[in-house]
């Protein structure tokens, strides 16, 4: 394997965040990948050197230098190793664009280009946001959210089954802020239902529930769970033990639209009138509210009596029955 050939290590992004500079991985030969500066250009085989000059200058044959590199799984890794690197440098010089500027930041112009490589930038990515808090997952969360359907996949993956419950949390997290993930889509959701009912951390079952209902409202249709599984999820979500993540459930179930959450919801405003703990009877009427129009009803009696009396005709006109 050539020695500018990497794969995608833990230690790659973690040498990476450390470090900013030098060498980004090893290779099963355990020899050192470098990421090269401008001193080190004369040492890179005609390839690699060609294609950093290329990218450095804006060469108008850039665009060709990059389909190029593309084509080439080594050139490909060396090519999003380097300008991992760079983004990183260009984040701790706090080169972003500035405001009513018309010329781009250095961080904005290199983000731009990792969007336009795709794919092939997902994965270091998601490593590098599984990497601990601080700058690493910031940057990496930037990139990841302009990635499309790839990003997705990268986030469901790799950090959704990670033993991390901090980077599971971040990837819940942000997964609410990410796009359709085309036929990705279903299998994110699913996973999201999964980690909600069974996830040890409280924290990442609370972020469960609220990124499912805005995925599923947002983002549904072809290639996303049904609203009855959604549904069903954060109803049954309501008797988390953990209250911050019952509470979160009530506000997906009010975001998630769906009028068929109400008898659910008044349930559980029972349940919880019936407690010691009302920290979180605010947010279940705003979320009856939200699903009905009203605004005045309190105690779970008006909202039965509401309910039996105007409940089937709102599920018939929400279905468009006549």
């Amino acid at each position: 394997m050539n020695r500018y050939q990497c794969k995608w290590t833990g230690l790659l992004i973690l040498f990476v965040c450390l470090t900013w500079v030098g060498c980004g991985s090893t290779t099963n030969q355990e020899e050192p990948v470098e990421v090269v500066t401008r001193t080190d250009l004369d040492k890179l085989p005609v390839a690699h050197r060609e294609l950093m000059l290329a990218w450095r200058n804006q060469t108008p044959d850039w665009p060709r230098q990059r389909a190029m590199a593309l084509d080439d799984p080594g050139l490909t890794r060396f090519l999003v190793e380097n300008l991992m690197v760079e983004l990183l440098a260009a984040w701790q010089a706090g080169s972003f664009t500035r405001r009513g500027s018309p010329e781009p930041g250095r961080y904005d112009v290199i983000k731009r280009e990792l969007w336009q490589i795709g794919a092939p930038v997902a994965e270091p990515m998601a490593e590098l946001m599984a990497m601990g808090n601080g700058q690493g997952p910031a940057i990496a969360g930037d990139v990841l959210e302009g990635l499309g359907p790839a990003g997705v996949q990268a986030v469901s993956s790799h950090l959704l089954r990670t033993d991390s419950w901090s980077a599971r949390g971040r990837a819940v997290e942000l997964l609410a802020r990410l796009p359709h993930g085309a036929e990705f889509e279903a299998e994110v959701q699913e996973r999201l239902v999964e980690l909600l009912h069974s996830d040890p951390e409280w924290i990442v079952r609370k972020h469960c529930a609220l990124t499912l209902a805005q995925r599923s409202r947002r983002l549904g249709g072809a290639g996303a769970v049904t609203s009855d599984r959604a549904l069903g999820a954060l109803s049954r979500a309501l008797v988390d033990p953990d209250p911050a993540v019952a509470k979160a459930a009530a506000m997906g179930l009010g975001s998630l639209g769906d009028v068929r959450a109400v008898p659910a919801l008044i349930n559980h405003l029972e349940r919880i009138l019936r407690s010691t703990d009302l920290s979180h009877t605010r947010s279940v009427y705003r979320s009856l509210s939200d699903l009905t129009g009203m605004r005045d009803l309190r105690g779970t009696t008006a909202w039965r009596d509401w309910w039996h009396l105007h409940g089937r005709a709102r599920i018939d006109a929400q279905r468009g029955d006549s």
